[in-house]
């Protein structure tokens, strides 16, 4: 027995949408002008719990509703000099290829069953970002199958769609936890699904700005697990969520394709030539994350020993350690920085053909990259810049978790010092007063 109720059909164990309103929705017109836009987005919107990433999907029309005279004009304020759109005018050219590609989806998609929660039973919860917007959705396995409760997504603010791409999941592992569907998780177990692997490093090790700590203190209430899944296996999405959406920023930290990273940084490695032709940013990147290359973490990419082995051998420094190690050749009277290398003879490892140093951690043993020369520039390019330009000592510990090479606390300090960013960020000492 089912009845219908606001838009909905609602049974003993589901929800799904009214076949009378989709209809409704299929035969729209395509809008004209602002106020048939803003008819259209608020119906479709009305049934935006059965879609999952509905933010990102309209951005292309919620972008047209922008340039427009505010509905409510300021008291007090002076209106600005600024050239608004017509409200009554068409849209013209202004509706796009992408317009119409979005206003077709949303009116031919067919949209999910929903479950009803079972209180008894856990959730699983996916969360999803990128620099247009937030995604989430809430599972739960009823008699033998995964069911969808509910979809949710957010757009960015112009702030937020600055952050860099770790960022902008953990953010969306707070908005999806603590806001959207606190009602349903707060004092349950249950499990975050999510494709970005550097998240669970951020909740378990990582040093957080203030924004982070306070977004971490607020998650500190609730009981879960965070499974790290490859967005190559994050097959849950449905085909509407997944069509393009523009044309993406040219900014590697918001590009979270880790597994085309892998690819492409294994196809450089073991090109001929690599040292005419150098590594690229997103080869470099996929190193750095690899800082647990003999360690436990089986999610990280996996490079070559023998690519490895073969860069640490065309430095020169490097490549001496290693003959040292290997054939017991004298050090002695050698460069200045040979000497540093030599002070950390008793750290320094070589493990297959590649040469590490071994700290002790916690308790734990952590092995580092012996780093080339020609590798550290971009090295650091990706554990500063990319890493949203964290100060000195933060940046540090992120390169010291992955790599070693002599003075490096030097060449950190004077890239960050050198930062064109950074010194303008940093506020200005204060002056003494002219008397």
């Amino acid at each position: 027995m089912s009845v219908k109720y606001l838009g909905h059909i609602v049974s003993q164990y589901k929800v799904e949408t009214d076949s009378a309103k989709v209809e409704a929705l299929k035969t729209w017109l395509r809008p004209a002008n602002l106020k048939e836009l803003r008819s259209f987005l608020g119906f479709a919107g009305y049934y935006r719990r059965f879609v999952r990433d509905y933010s990102k999907i309209v951005k292309p029309l919620t972008d047209l509703t922008v340039g427009y005279p505010p509905l409510k004009k300021s008291g007090n304020k002076k209106p600005k000099d600024r050239v608004y759109f017509n409200p009554k005018e068409d849209f013209g050219d202004r509706w796009n290829l992408d317009c119409q590609s979005t206003f077709d989806s949303i009116i031919d998609t067919t949209a999910p069953v929903l479950g009803f929660a079972d209180p008894k039973l856990p959730y699983v919860l996916h969360t999803d970002a990128s620099t247009t917007g937030l995604g989430a959705a809430l599972y739960q396995e009823q008699e033998g199958q995964m069911r969808v409760i509910a979809f949710a997504s957010k757009g960015l603010t112009k702030g937020e769609s600055r952050y860099p791409a770790h960022k902008l999941e953990f953010l969306a592992l707070k908005w999806a936890v603590t806001s959207k569907f606190s009602d349903y998780l707060y004092g349950s177990e249950f499990t975050v699904v999510t494709d970005s692997n550097p998240l669970t490093y951020i909740l378990t090790s990582a040093k957080l700005d203030a924004t982070s700590y306070r977004w971490l203190s607020s998650l500190s209430t609730y009981n879960f697990k965070l499974q790290y899944r490859a967005g190559s296996q994050n097959q849950d999405a449905d085909g509407l969520s997944r069509r393009p959406h523009g044309e993406p920023l040219d900014d590697l930290v918001s590009q979270k394709e880790r597994e085309r990273i892998k690819q492409f940084t294994l196809h450089h490695l073991m090109e001929p030539g690599l040292e005419s032709s150098g590594l690229t940013a997103d080869a470099i990147k996929a190193i750095c994350e690899r800082h647990q290359v003999v360690g436990s973490s089986g999610d990280l990419p996996h490079l070559p020993e023998a690519a490895l082995a073969e860069l640490q051998r065309k430095d020169p420094e490097i490549n001496m350690v290693i003959e040292g190690m290997e054939n017991g050749v004298n050090l002695g009277n050698q460069p200045t920085t040979m000497g540093l290398w030599l002070k950390e003879w008793n750290q320094l490892e070589l493990r297959g053909r590649v040469l590490y140093r071994k700290r002790q951690k916690h308790g734990a043993s952590q092995y580092q990259l012996a780093l080339p020369t020609k590798l550290r520039d971009m090295v650091l390019g990706s554990l500063h810049d990319d890493m949203g330009h964290l100060g000195i000592d933060r940046t540090l510990d992120l390169v010291r978790s992955r790599f070693f090479w002599p003075k490096m606390s030097q060449t950190v300090e004077e890239r960050i010092k050198t930062c064109e960013l950074c010194v303008r960020r940093k506020t200005p000492p204060d002056r003494a007063a002219p008397w």
